[in-house]
Order: structure tokens, then C-alpha cells, then sequence
């Protein structure tokens, strides 16, 4: 808890780590809420409304959900921050950024590798952690998810889910940038 005035301050989360546990542990340091990164603009208005604007609700617009365009990729992207990067990037920004993230992931690949010869937990969960958040934040879904599975993994020890685990997730890599590029290409046209 800050002193004196600053008590009045909210503190919020920013984070990937949204297991409820995390959430208890947030919670008790002081922190007055918790929002799960990738953040979209409703989560943030909504914790600015409960946290920050108290009485000012009405005066606060809602951000709409747009409806999700139709899914070519359902599996592979999260359609929903798909169309929310698409809505507030310019197409040429939003193409450098997907193959400035695609590059990165694919760069992480090799000391991810490395860290899974080693056996160094710490280095698997840093590795997984990273990628899982990445991939959150340019709408890589299935990717996230395996990598989230990864860490879960490393964290248990699990080193038979980790070696095909690893497999999996270079494979999503590359169908999450190969959706990714198609999608980005028919913007273009």
C-alpha cells in the first residue's frame, strides 16, 4: 500500500500471468485489479470504469465489440484481435509488425531449443512465457496456446510433453504466419 495520498491511487495489473492463484497473489501485494494482456480497449475501459472513473460511468461511452469477421483460420488466429489490430493499425504498419513478430518468434526458436537440451526450467518457462505472449498480442492462438501448455509443462517437470510439445509449437508458428500473410494479402488487394 502506497502512503498518504498516493493510497488513492489504483494500481492494475498488466499481465499473462491470469491463473486465479496469480490473481490472489496480485490482489495481496495491493494491487486493486488485474487485466490480462493482450489487452483489448473493452477490458481497459472496463477496469478504468471500476477502478479509476468511479461516478463517472455515465458519462464514460461503451467501446462496442465489433462482430468477428468471418473466420478463414479459426483455429490458428484469435479472429476478434485480428480485427482489433486491423481496426487500429494502417495496413502497411500492421503487415511490418506481423513479419517484425513473425521474425522474433522465429529467432526464440533456437535458444528455446537450447534451453530444452540444457533441462534449465527457468530458461523453458522463460522461453514459453514469452512466446505465449507475443502470440497473444498479434492474435496467435493456437500458438499461445501451446506454448502456455509448454510452460504448464516445464513447470511440471514434464519433459516426454515438453519434447513433443516443442514440435507442435514450431508448427504453429508457421501456420499462425501463414494465416497471418494470407490475411494481410487479401487487405492489400
Amino acid at each position: 500500500m502506497l502512503p498518504g495520498l498516493m493510497s488513492r491511487v489504483p494500481v492494475i495489473a498488466l499481465t499473462a500471468n491470469t491463473a486465479p492463484e496469480d490473481e490472489i497473489i496480485f490482489l495481496s501485494a495491493g494491487m486493486n485489479g488485474v487485466v490480462a494482456k493482450p489487452v483489448s480497449l473493452a477490458d481497459l475501459q472496463t477496469a478504468l470504469v471500476r477502478h479509476v472513473w468511479r461516478g463517472l460511468p455515465s458519462s464514460v461511452t461503451p467501446i462496442l465489440q465489433r462482430a468477428p469477421e468471418a473466420e478463414t483460420k479459426p483455429r490458428v488466429l484469435a479472429m476478434d484481435r485480428v480485427a482489433e489490430l486491423r481496426e487500429n493499425l494502417p495496413p502497411d504498419v500492421l503487415a511490418t509488425l506481423v513479419e517484425a513478430c513473425v521474425t522474433d518468434l522465429e529467432e526464440r526458436m533456437q535458444p528455446f531449443r537450447r534451453a530444452l537440451a540444457s533441462g534449465v526450467v527457468f530458461e523453458i518457462e522463460e522461453q514459453a512465457h514469452t512466446i505465449a505472449g507475443v502470440a497473444a498480442g498479434y492474435g496467435l492462438a493456437t500458438l499461445e496456446t501451446k506454448a502456455r501448455a509448454l510452460l504448464a509443462a516445464a513447470r511440471a517437470g514434464d519433459t516426454a510433453a515438453l519434447e513433443a510439445g516443442f514440435a507442435e509449437t514450431e508448427a504453429e508458428l508457421t501456420r499462425g504466419a501463414e494465416a497471418w500473410r494470407e490475411i494481410l494479402q487479401k487487405q492489400a488487394a
